[in-house]
């Protein structure tokens, strides 16, 4: 195969004798090159040289005039040859074996561990793409290369959940995004690994039986009345309400508001009258199922965390109850709004 030529210039008259007839040798670069005497092509002399072995080579070429004889003048050229890269390598993990341990409350998208597969090659030859290929049925993670490193960073692509499942055991695989049959190389472009991750656990909100809860009270109920209960659940233990290993407490919409949140028979937050309902009343001519709702927030902390945690949306219904002659007043009645002070 033909690398480049080179050509020297002998400035004495060709028509006379040998004196301007060139002859080209190759003093350095064997026995990897060599060089046609007359045509001063450089050509490969050894099949399969390896980039990765060696890349470059620095070939010295003569120019001799009077057909190479003895007592010609001469004169030499360096010629430096660098090998191309072809994709002739797969990439390699650095071990075969990766563990991570992982929180279960690390966010969506976020790092949990990388990879890393080498590749000898260079440039393009030498990126990889990585890819999940066992033990992740339910696409909890994914693999993604980072273009500067050519590290593989394992994301998280749904929540963990310790009570649920605590360890992971997946079998990733890195390939090249070039290949190059031409090379000859026998063998796949890509290698696997094991990645195994252990799920920590993490401190967990206590959650809500219901999102929303709606509760009924009559107007006229005495004060300390149960108007109802709300129940909340520890994920870090299973079955376990957050009586267990928490409290609950009210967090009102207005600071008029009548309502506060203890701890019921049922082992779960309940909701007693505060004052005289009565003073919160509406009334629609002609009916007397009309109300008045107010919200309150009430709050569940787990013991020995400060920070509160979670959080459910009762609406309280005040129910009117019909008095004596209520029906003719025609509309005498007041909608109390809980969020002006004075009331």
């Amino acid at each position: 195969t033909t690398v480049t030529r080179v050509t020297a210039t002998d400035a004495d008259d060709p028509v006379y004798g040998n004196s301007a007839r060139l002859v080209y040798s190759i003093l350095e670069g064997q026995p990897y090159f060599s060089v046609d005497a007359n045509l001063g092509t450089i050509k490969i002399a050894l099949h399969e040289m390896d980039r990765e072995m060696r890349e470059e080579y620095l070939v010295v070429i003569q120019a001799k005039d009077m057909g190479g004889h003895m007592g010609g003048l001469s004169g030499t050229t360096t010629v430096t040859i660098t090998l191309m890269d072809i994709n002739d390598n797969p990439p390699k993990f650095s071990k075969s074996l990766y563990e991570f341990t992982i929180p279960e409350n690390l966010p969506l998208g976020k790092m949990g561990g990388k990879v890393k597969a080498n590749d000898r090659d260079i440039g393009e030859n030498a990126k990889s793409t990585y890819s999940i290929i066992e033990g992740d049925e339910q696409g909890t993670f994914e693999i993604v290369t980072d273009a500067q490193t050519q590290e593989g960073i394992l994301r998280l692509k749904k929540p963990l959940d310790y009570e649920t499942k605590r360890a992971y055991t997946l079998r990733v695989e890195a390939g090249n995004m070039q290949t190059e049959p031409s090379s000859g190389s026998s063998g796949p472009f890509k290698d696997t690994a094991t990645v195994k991750i252990v799920v920590e656990d993490s401190d967990e909100p206590p959650v809500f039986s219901k999102p929303i809860y709606l509760l009924e009270v009559n107007e006229n109920a005495p004060i300390n009345t149960v108007i109802g209960t709300v129940t909340a659940r520890d994920p870090d233990g299973p079955g376990s309400l957050v009586s267990d290993t928490g409290s609950y407490s009210a967090e009102p919409s207005s600071s008029h508001t009548s309502l506060s949140l203890g701890l019921g028979e049922q082992l779960s937050g309940r909701v007693d009258a505060r004052l005289n309902l009565s003073r919160f009343h509406c009334f629609d001519p002609g009916s007397c199922s009309s109300c008045t709702r107010f919200n309150v927030t009430y709050l569940t902390q787990e013991r020995g965390c400060s920070q509160v945690v979670c959080c459910c949306l009762p609406v309280l219904k005040v129910l009117c109850v019909c008095r004596a002659g209520e029906k003719e007043k025609g509309g005498g009645g007041v909608l109390v709004d809980l969020s002006q002070p004075g009331v």
